[in-house]
């Protein structure tokens, strides 16, 4: 005979961390014998990123946002661009850029870089050089309507789910207890339902992943109770 237990899985929406929130105060270094100068256009999505309000350009060292090295002018000059006089000692650290954004109150860290080189100067007012910010990528809902179909007599169950719009693929796992870190990983599909046999499925509980690239996976789905009594 088979028995179904049904659940329904949390909706919930997971975000790519950011870095910390709240306005920074960066402050940057002092007494260092060189210095360079960039003109630059921000992009944060594409879009331009500008001085207004309490909006903040920053670049750094090495040391990440214990080492900034400049805090940028926004001139609205052109089609506006940011003006940074970037200290140093040392030529060809790599400088990196970090922005905080005030409509969202976050801090976004760009995967563009420059070398530190004394004395000289990137891009210009009219021609900055870009760089450029994304912001983080909303993560898949989880699964809903998780359901499971036992036979016992066959060690044999089903597993299905309600598709969730933009998944790619689903990763499917099970644990002995309801704790998905303690969890196996089963395996991936394109559809929305999986087959399972061949190891002891009494008192497992499985649980449902949706997946799309790039975006991470979301939260897992409520995990199912295998019992078939």
């Amino acid at each position: 005979m088979i028995k179904r237990t049904s659940i329904i899985a949390l909706l919930s929406i997971a975000l790519l961390s950011t870095l910390i929130a709240s306005p920074p105060s960066w402050t940057p270094i002092t007494g260092t014998q060189y210095s360079m100068i960039l003109n630059a256009d921000i992009l944060l999505d594409g879009e331009t990123f500008s001085g207004e309000g309490e909006n903040i350009a920053a670049a750094f060292g090495p040391g990440g946002e214990n080492d900034c090295r400049s805090i940028g002018i926004w001139y609205p000059d052109y089609d506006g661009f940011w003006y940074f006089t970037i200290r140093g000692n040392i030529n060809y650290e790599t400088i990196s850029f970090r922005i905080y954004n005030e409509t969202d109150d976050e801090i976004y860290l760009s995967e563009d870089t420059v070398d530190f080189i004394n004395n000289t100067t990137i891009g210009s007012g009219s021609t900055p050089h870009p760089i450029s910010f994304t912001s983080p990528v909303s993560a898949l809902p989880a699964p809903e309507n998780v359901i499971i179909s036992i036979n016992p007599e066959l060690n044999f169950l089903k597993i299905s789910w309600d598709h969730v719009p933009e998944a790619d693929f689903y990763n499917v796992y099970w644990s002995d207890t309801p704790d998905i870190n303690s969890g196996t990983y089963l395996g991936q599909t394109i559809s929305t339902n999986w087959t399972q046999s061949g190891i002891p499925i009494s008192n497992k509980f499985f649980w449902v992943t949706s997946v799309t690239n790039p975006i991470p996976a979301s939260q897992d789905s409520n995990f199912v109770p295998n019992s078939s009594e």
